[in-house]
């Protein structure tokens, strides 16, 4: 009965002392729980690069594109009509020849024909104008013998009759020239040394003075139409004159190399900026640079091909020379013309500059906004404010080093104090 009433009272305060035992684990847990230590964030900074500035000179170079143009361009047409019955061996597309070579030749027959008639006139008008001539002497002879003192009217005189001869022969002696002249105009001779563009007649064919026999163009140099911007026209340096304007200094005209690859290979030209069209197209708001090829079919020692007749080229002009220039890399100069330059204290600055000049690599800026030693931001920071602070990145290195050095040799020295103290 005692063990039932014992079990019952150890049932009922079961709980309470689970719960007391509970309560007393937790106290003694909460009062010897481990220290915590607090650590206190460090913001890193970015690590960049930097690009210190220079003052020098820089020569601009403009870089464009353009097609070989002939710099004169005749389309050959007879004066007189005639079939052809000989043409040159080079009477080809692609064919030189030089000033004064014959071309082609017409049929004669006809024009040597009329020329013997010339001649027979002539004699005959000339023959009349010196016996009217000599009629028109003896009139004024006899008259004055008989009649002294009167005078004679023109008639009498004979001179109607000479005026008339002397038209006469006068006209003979310029169907006699043309004559000659179209004889001469059956062989059809160059203007001026050049090349064949293209070829229309061929032997056999009767043509007339509209019909069109060939188009030549010279060869002493060729031109090639560059297209510039308005902002790369002004560093060309070509001079402008006016109307009215005599140039009193010898006309600068800039050097300009021609590149063009065949058959994989590079072969250069060398050309003059000799002057612009005058216009800005309407279009793409730009300038046409016109440059002079001397003997483009000319090897010159060089293995290289002639120049074609609507060859694409790319063509380097060379411009001014900007003095007192800093050039950078082109990637440093951020949207707007702003650079972010690097204090003393390695706080950025953003600072606005002027750029005279760029292009994929390089930036050339004006010095009046930057100093000279100035460094500038070059690693790209996307989302960096003016005034933050960074770690040029050879200073960080060099101090990164400096202090592994220091502490190699602090654990060193350490080391051998403790070997010293247990020994």
């Amino acid at each position: 009965m005692l063990n039932k009433i014992n079990q019952r009272i150890n049932s009922k305060w079961l709980p309470l002392w689970v719960l007391l035992l509970a309560s007393a684990i937790a106290i003694v847990i909460l009062f010897n729980k481990p220290s915590v230590k607090k650590r206190h964030h460090k913001r890193k900074l970015p690590i960049a690069e930097v690009v210190s500035t220079a003052q020098t000179q820089y020569a601009v170079e403009i870089n464009g594109y353009g097609t070989i143009e002939p710099k004169t361009i005749t389309t050959v047409v007879p004066r007189v009509s005639g079939s052809v019955v000989k043409v040159a061996p080079f009477f080809k597309p692609g064919g030189f020849f030089n000033k004064g070579d014959v071309l082609l030749e017409l049929d004669t027959l006809d024009y040597e024909v009329v020329l013997e008639g010339m001649k027979s006139e002539f004699a005959q008008a000339k023959l009349n104008y010196e016996q009217e001539k000599a009629r028109s002497k003896q009139a004024k002879l006899n008259w004055s013998k008989l009649n002294q003192g009167k005078p004679a009217s023109a008639l009498v005189l004979n001179v109607p009759q000479l005026e008339l001869a002397k038209a006469q022969f006068s006209s003979a002696q310029a169907k006699l020239k043309k004559a000659r002249k179209d004889l001469r105009r059956t062989k059809i001779i160059a203007p001026y040394s050049g090349r064949v563009l293209e070829q229309f007649v061929d032997i056999g064919q009767y043509v007339t003075p509209s019909t069109q026999l060939l188009r030549i163009f010279s060869t002493d140099y060729v031109e090639l139409r560059v297209p510039v911007t308005e902002e790369q026209y002004a560093l060309v340096g070509l001079p402008e004159y006016y109307r009215d304007e005599t140039p009193t200094k010898s006309i600068n005209q800039p050097k300009a190399f021609i590149e063009s690859n065949m058959a994989g290979k590079r072969h250069v030209w060398t050309g003059t900026v000799v002057r612009t069209e005058g216009t800005v197209d309407v279009s793409t708001r730009q300038i046409f640079l016109v440059i002079k090829i001397d003997n483009p079919y000319d090897t010159n020692g060089e293995n290289r091909p002639p120049l074609k007749i609507g060859q694409f080229v790319s063509a380097k002009v060379k411009g001014v020379t900007l003095e007192n220039v800093i050039v950078v890399p082109r990637s440093i100069v951020r949207e707007n013309n702003y650079v972010m330059v690097v204090d003393n204290q390695s706080m950025i600055k953003r600072t606005q500059v002027k750029l005279l000049w760029e292009n994929s690599q390089e930036a050339v800026l004006s010095a009046k906004a930057l100093d000279q030693g100035d460094r500038i931001l070059s690693t790209y920071l996307p989302f960096v404010a003016n005034g933050s602070k960074v770690k040029i990145k050879g200073e960080a290195m060099a101090k990164e080093q400096i202090k592994t050095k220091h502490s190699k040799g602090y654990s060193s020295v350490a080391k051998k104090t403790y070997k010293k103290d247990h020994s």
